[in-house]
Parts: C-alpha cells; sequence; structure tokens
C-alpha cells in the first residue's frame, strides 16, 4: 500500500511540474509586452508569467526606470538606486527591502534562462510608478515618474515640423532647438526639437530635401544611402512602412559611435502627398546612449507618429520677396517653375539660396544670393584665363558676369553694391546651374530682381 502510495504522489507531483511548466510556457508565448510611458520595452529574454506575476529581466527595468543597479554574485543580491529610494532583493527571498521598509513579495526574483528575473509590478510601484495590466492585450502598462527621457510621456499635442509640412509627436517636456549644429535656418527649410531630462538628451531634426520621388522610395532611399555613405559609415535601410498614409523608409547606421557627444540613432526618408522627400534623424548624446536599446525604442515610438500637415511646396512660377536685406531695403525676385527660396541669417549678413527641385539622383542645380560686407569670391582663385565675362543689368546696375565650366564644375558671379547710398554692403549672386537650360532660368530669376 506504501509502494502505491508512493507511487501516486510521484505521479501527482510529476503533474504539477508539468502543468506548472505548460503554464508559464503558454502565457510567453500569448507575448506579454511591457510599456513605459507608451514606449514598449525590448528585453534579451521575454517576460514570463510566473504563478500569477509577471516577471521580467532585472537589469532592462530599473534602468528603463531611471535606477542604477548592482548585482552581487556570492550573495545573489540585487541592489537598485534611484534618487532617494534604494531597493535590495535576493534570489528566491521573499522579503524585498525598500529603504528602511520590509515588503514581502508574491513571487521572489529568480534566475531563468541565465537572466536574474523580479517582478515588474513590486518594483515599478516601489519606485511610485503606477502599473497596469491590460488582460486582453497581455500588457503590462506603466506611468512613471521619473526624470529620464524614456520614462516621459507622449504629448498628446502634434508637434509642426518644416512650417506645418510634417506634423509628429514627442514626449512631454520637449522644446524647439531652433538651431542645430550651428545652422541657422528657417522653419520651412529645417525643424529641430529636442528632449532633455537629467542629462540625457535626444534631438529629432527634420530637413527638406526638395527632391521628388522617382515612385519607388526603397529606390530612392538607396540612391541616398549611397550619397551620405562613406567608408566609415554605412546604414541599414527597412522595408517601406506606410505611416499615417505616409511612404516611410527608415534606416540605421551600422556602427553608432559618437561624434561631438552626438550618436544618431535612426533616420527616415518620407514621401509626402506631394511627391517630394523629406529627411527625419533622430540623435541621442553619450548619457542616454548608455540605454542603447531605450534610445531605438523611443526613436521608433517617435517616428511612428508621422503624419502629413497641411502646406505643400509651391513649385510653381510665383513671385518671392526677400526680408533681411543688410541695407534694410525690400526685394522681390521672380521664381520660375520647380525653384524654392529659403535663407540663412548672421549677425552682419543674410544669404537666400534658391533650389531647383528635382529628382533623386539628378544633379541639383542651387542658386544663392549673399546680402552683406564681406561676399566670399569663387573665382578669386582661378586664373583669368580660365575665366569668361559678359555684360547684365540687374536693379538698376550695369554688371558682369564672370563665368567658370569645367570638366567637373561650373559657376557664374556677379558682386554690386546693394544700395547706392551704401557702397559697403555688397550684393554677390552666384549660380551653379550644372547644366545650360538651368543656367538661363537662374539668369532670368536673376533679372527679375526688383525693389519694393
Amino acid at each position: 500500500m506504501k509502494k502505491v502510495c508512493k507511487k501516486i504522489s510521484c505521479i501527482l507531483m510529476s503533474l504539477i511540474f508539468m502543468i506548472g511548466s505548460i503554464t508559464i510556457t503558454a502565457m510567453a508565448d500569448e507575448g506579454i509586452t511591457v510599456q513605459l510611458n507608451g514606449v514598449q520595452l525590448t528585453f534579451d529574454v521575454a517576460p514570463q508569467m510566473i504563478h500569477n506575476r509577471t516577471m521580467v529581466p532585472m537589469r532592462k527595468i530599473f534602468e528603463s526606470l531611471g535606477a542604477e543597479v548592482a548585482w552581487n554574485e556570492t550573495t545573489q543580491t540585487i541592489t537598485a538606486t534611484k534618487d532617494d529610494t534604494k531597493i535590495v532583493m535576493q534570489i528566491k527571498k521573499t522579503d524585498m527591502q525598500v529603504n528602511d521598509k520590509t515588503i514581502t513579495l508574491d513571487v521572489p526574483p529568480q534566475i531563468v534562462e541565465d537572466r536574474t528575473f523580479v517582478p515588474v509590478r513590486a518594483v515599478a510601484e516601489s519606485f511610485n510608478a503606477d502599473v497596469e495590466w491590460d488582460n486582453e492585450s497581455s500588457t503590462v502598462k506603466i506611468t512613471s515618474k521619473n526624470n529620464s527621457i524614456f520614462a516621459l510621456q507622449m504629448a498628446d499635442d502634434n508637434l509642426s515640423m518644416l512650417d506645418n509640412r510634417l506634423n509628429i509627436k514627442m514626449p512631454t517636456g520637449t522644446k524647439d532647438a531652433g538651431v542645430w549644429y550651428g545652422k541657422s535656418a528657417e522653419s520651412h527649410e529645417e525643424t529641430s526639437y529636442i528632449l532633455e531630462a537629467n542629462g540625457q538628451k535626444l534631438t529629432v531634426v527634420a530637413n527638406e530635401l526638395f527632391l521628388y520621388s522617382s515612385g519607388n522610395i526603397k529606390d530612392d532611399a538607396n540612391t541616398l544611402m549611397k550619397r551620405w555613405s562613406d567608408s566609415s559609415n554605412q546604414y541599414t535601410l527597412s522595408d517601406m512602412k506606410f505611416v499615417n498614409n505616409l511612404d516611410v523608409i527608415e534606416f540605421t547606421p551600422n556602427q553608432m559611435e559618437a561624434v561631438n557627444n552626438t550618436v544618431l540613432i535612426k533616420g527616415a526618408i518620407v514621401k509626402n502627398s506631394d511627391n517630394t522627400l523629406m529627411l527625419i534623424d533622430v540623435y541621442v548624446n553619450e548619457q542616454a546612449f548608455e540605454n542603447k536599446d531605450n534610445c531605438i525604442n523611443l526613436s521608433e515610438s517617435i517616428l511612428n507618429t508621422i503624419q502629413s500637415g497641411t502646406r505643400k511646396l509651391n513649385t510653381k512660377a510665383h513671385d518671392e520677396e526677400l526680408n533681411g536685406l543688410v541695407s534694410g531695403q525690400k526685394m522681390h525676385i521672380s521664381l520660375q517653375d520647380n525653384y524654392v527660396l529659403t535663407n540663412s541669417h548672421g549677425p552682419d549678413f543674410t544669404v537666400f539660396y534658391i533650389t531647383k527641385i528635382v529628382t533623386v539622383g539628378d544633379s541639383q542645380p542651387t542658386m544663392g544670393i549673399y546680402s552683406g560686407n564681406y561676399p566670399s569670391i569663387l573665382s578669386a582663385n582661378i586664373s583669368s584665363s580660365q575665366l569668361q565675362k559678359s555684360s547684365d543689368n540687374i536693379l538698376g546696375n550695369n554688371i558682369q558676369w564672370t563665368y567658370y565650366k569645367s570638366a567637373s564644375d561650373s559657376f557664374m558671379e556677379t558682386v554690386f553694391n546693394e544700395s547706392k547710398s551704401n557702397t559697403d554692403t555688397k550684393m554677390h549672386i552666384f549660380m551653379h546651374p550644372k547644366a545650360d537650360e538651368n543656367l538661363d532660368e537662374m539668369k532670368k530669376m536673376a533679372e527679375s530682381l526688383k525693389l519694393g
């Protein structure tokens, strides 16, 4: 009889272990996800449901909550510290010390697949975070009040990019950066937003490429990547994504390295409804980059909010006002089809850039109008025998064009006094036509300049 009881006990114990194992596996297969302030966290080992409690790898959850974590192999003790809160836990021990308070855990920390797992609700709530369980999606939703950029809630309102060409959502506390890498540009040419918390920085920069798509954005992206890549800077492209009615190709640097305390995490090429392309880059500083996975997840969450704005590029022939001339005069120019005007201001100068929108892969003609006291003459170091001269009349001034052409480059320029009353202020018009037909268009635009 005793032998029979022992056999039954063994069978029952085996069944219990099997059922427990099946339960854990089933819950893991369902795909438990963890979100921190709306951003999904990525773990190297998936979260597990153990005895009806969600367990997650310790280092990822603690660092995401902004805590420093230490592991003592000898005592198998976990110590996590953030601000004035210190948590101490031990493998297979249900007592968790939070400062001078002892909390009894339903499920103790344990090692799963060579990773130390901790109960997510207990540790998050100990750092003053709110935790909810969404049973329908098997998602743990953590709302943290911590000061890490990865724990900030996504704002409800959209931010305008490129003067309402695009809209995007960013975490709360995001500010308009205004200037990126020392470049002062109008909002319709470049927009940058910066998020800062506890020494961590994330910057999102959007730029107009002034390029038409060829019709295949993946081919466009490959063409641009070849142009931007070099031996030390290569990129991996994603498949095309359809984000809020926009065609988007994301790219990731193969080597993420800091340059001037800045790391490019991810970028996106966006095709708008008018078939023009824009570039969005996401950068972080080295302190934020210590949490590389969080940087990637946050950048992806931001890029997934891109929406088309209401403004379209005006690519038809039209007049534009040149604001910001150093002489204080008002001036207008008549742009040809497919040309756009942008400008950049310095302390004592303004440069107006006129760019022709072309299809990706084609040579792009550009033209500039400099207003200031110290123009940079393109032909200054070129032999006069290589230069051609021609006369013209601009703004009532008899001017002389200087033209240079070689196998690899060509330009045309002229310099004259911007104002008859102030001979110190110069107007320097320079052109890089790329082709003769573009040169004719640019000369017509220069000749269209008028005061008032």
